[in-house]
This record gives C-alpha cells, structure tokens and sequence, in this order.
C-alpha cells in the first residue's frame, strides 16, 4: 500500500555552504519515517541504527554520522564490500578511541554562507575528472588504519596531520576538475596561515579542516580555548567583517550557533 507525506523543514544555521546540512536533514528525515513506521518496536537497536543508516545515506553520506548522535558513538566509518571480509553491503560502523578525545571541542567559522555554486552531489561526479583523484583515493585504505590506530592511542598529532593533509588533497582535486570549484581560495588561505601561526606560538593541540566549501572547521582540545578568541578576533580584523561561529563544547553534540 502506498501512502503520501508532506514533509516540511527548516534550518537554523546556514544552508548549501559546506557544513553538512544535507546531513542533518536528511538524518532527521529518515529519523521521522522510522518513527512514523514504529520501527523501534519491531527492530533491534542494532537493527534500527542500520536501517536509519543505510537509508539517511542514500541522501547524504554525512548522514551516517547525524543517525549516531544520540549514542555514545563518534567516530564512525564505512565498510565497504570487500571479498576479504566477505561483507556484501556497505555498512556503518563505530570505531573504537581513547577517553581523551571526549574533551575535543568543535568549531566552524563561517566564512562564506552564501550557497554554493556547484552542489556536493555535482562536485562527486565532477571529481574522476582530475588527474589527482586516483592519487588521492589510492592511499585513503592505509590513512585510515593510521587514523584508527591514532585515535585508539590518542596520538593527536597523527590525527591532525591527516586530516589536514586530507583537506588539501580533496580541495586540490576539486581546484583541477572539471568544471573547477575553488573553495580554498585567497581569504580562506590566509585565515589557515594565521591560525597556524597562532597554533605555533601557543603550542596547543587543534587542527583545522575544510568540508567542501570555504568555511573553516577548528578542532582542538580545551586549553586552546584562548588561542581560538585570539583567532576569532585577528581573522575577524583580516578580513574586515564579523565572522560568525557554530561550535560545540560538549563531546558528541551538534553544532549551535
């Protein structure tokens, strides 16, 4: 039997910019038709959280990690098929990390929150245009055993470096497709260059990353909270406007205006 839904949002931050707001809503799309359909009564919870997963990525593959956040769950990855583990689908799993990471603090300072000209949907298929896609997805299978062995361990620096280096590795491919989508441009540049100046000189744990779009993402842990009002307030005077922040204090929650 079909039936029809009239389906309504809205958000409360900014939209289509690069900060996974697909992922929310989509998340909480398929959260509401798991709660229309009662699932919850006739699936585990393991199976419930497979069934919001695979459902919520179809529309966003961020949306995996959205469908977590009311677990005690936050570094999640994809499994894909693989004739080695004999798993058939892609499934979402949790990884394991050490206590210390419940302390990393989020924030994203918005750069640009005009909508973006092309969609993340469209830069995918863009993406097998550059030259330096192949490049870049061939060594991702041992990044992320570095990551995972990084995160069980607490080596910070290791989880830095890589996503660092990541964030260009995927700008770089955006900037040499076809057609071009340049996100890492003059004014987001210089704001990475300051804040690694200040990283520097205050000597503290916090790294930075770019989604795809301008809009920079901070994590750090809490004794970087100065250097991060410092940072606020330089790149505020570099580019000569207010920046606003999303950020979250709290292990595991979303992002507040």
């Amino acid at each position: 039997q079909e039936i029809s839904l009239e389906i309504e949002s809205n958000n409360n931050f900014p939209t289509a910019c690069g900060i996974a707001s697909s992922a929310s809503g989509y998340a909480a799309l398929v959260g509401a038709i798991a709660d229309l359909l009662q699932l919850e009564n006739h699936f585990s919870q393991s199976e419930l959280l497979f069934w919001l997963t695979e459902w919520s990525r179809l529309g966003s593959g961020s949306a995996t990690r959205s469908v977590f956040m009311n677990e005690d769950i936050s570094f999640i990855k994809w499994e894909t098929p693989n004739e080695i583990t004999n798993k058939e689908f892609t499934s979402t799993v949790s990884l394991k990390y050490h206590p210390k990471w419940k302390q990393l603090r989020h924030a994203v300072f918005i750069v640009n929150s005009e909508e973006k000209t092309t969609s993340s949907s469209d830069g995918h298929k863009y993406a097998n245009s550059s030259p330096l896609q192949k490049i870049r997805t061939a060594g991702i299978a041992a990044k992320l055993k570095i990551m995972e062995k990084a995160l069980m361990e607490f080596d910070f620096e290791s989880v830095q470096f890589l996503s660092e280096e990541d964030a260009f590795s995927m700008h770089a491919v955006m900037q040499t497709g076809e057609p071009k989508a340049c996100y890492l441009n003059k004014d987001v540049a210089n704001l990475i260059s300051l804040f690694i100046q200040l990283r520097n000189k205050y000597e503290i744990k916090a790294f930075w990353t770019l989604d795809a779009g301008p809009n920079i993402h901070i994590l750090y842990m809490p004794e970087a909270e100065k250097m991060m009002l410092e940072f606020h307030k330089q790149a505020q005077i570099s580019l000569n406007r207010e920046i606003k922040i999303l950020s979250s204090c709290f292990f595991n929650e979303g992002l507040r205006i």
